[in-house]
């Protein structure tokens, strides 16, 4: 009996000890930095992805394609993030304006990241302004950079790039010119100076905003990528 009460111990603890590894093993695997890389190349939108608004024309020559009408809400685009980077990160999206400032539309384009402790975003509109905005969900929402005129044509391929450094709590921001050489135009910290927290681990959302009554003049824009890493 006492040699095979041993023989069941040395099982359990052998069979502990896999049970252990296997926990350490989900463990670590769950906090490895993650993200998402999208270029639109199936013919339909994946799951991943949600919309909101009327103004969509799907997947089309490998672009996501969309519009706004002159009414009340956005046409939105958005991806849930379920696996958040735990460290350093960068995000970016790249779009093709087919139809945007030359005549202008007045219209809106707006991509944002969405934490637990606020949001930035960067925002581009068809008088050619650019924007760079964080609200911390404690009192500021503030601009923290802008461009009054960052002459994109209509035809032009623009990157815009969220670069966050987690030991300097650190956020810089980029857009591509008309030459796609990468453009810095703004290096520093959120709102009030203070650290971001977290602005990122919940949503990325590219919207068309339609903010002038009139329904001539629609814009029109290409979403080729769109990645989180």
């Amino acid at each position: 009996k006492a040699n095979l009460m041993s023989k069941e111990n040395t099982i359990m603890s052998i069979n502990y000890m896999k049970l252990l590894g296997a926990i350490t093993i989900v463990t670590i695997s769950m906090n490895v930095t993650a993200g998402f890389d999208e270029n639109f190349r199936d013919s339909k939108l994946n799951t991943s992805w949600g919309i909101k608004g009327d103004g969509h024309q799907g997947v089309s020559n490998g672009a996501y394609n969309l519009t706004d009408a002159a009414d009340s809400s956005s046409t939105e685009l958005f991806r849930n993030i379920q696996d958040a980077p735990s460290a350093s990160f960068q995000t970016s999206i790249e779009v093709l304006f087919n139809k945007f400032v030359s005549p202008n539309t007045k219209t809106a384009f707006t991509w944002t990241l969405n934490g637990h402790s606020g949001n930035v975003s960067i925002i581009y509109n068809s008088f050619g302004k650019l924007e760079l905005r964080h609200n911390d969900f404690d009192g500021e929402n503030k601009e923290l950079a802008s461009n009054k005129n960052i002459g994109v044509k209509d035809g032009s391929i623009v990157s815009f790039t969220l670069k966050y450094d987690n030991e300097s709590e650190l956020l810089e921001a980029f857009y591509t010119g008309n030459d796609g050489v990468d453009i810095s135009f703004y290096k520093g910290l959120g709102a009030a100076d203070q650290s971001f927290d977290d602005f990122f681990s919940l949503r990325s959302t590219a919207k068309l905003y339609k903010f002038d009554d009139s329904t001539a003049e629609q814009a029109s824009i290409s979403i080729n990528s769109w990645k989180m890493n």
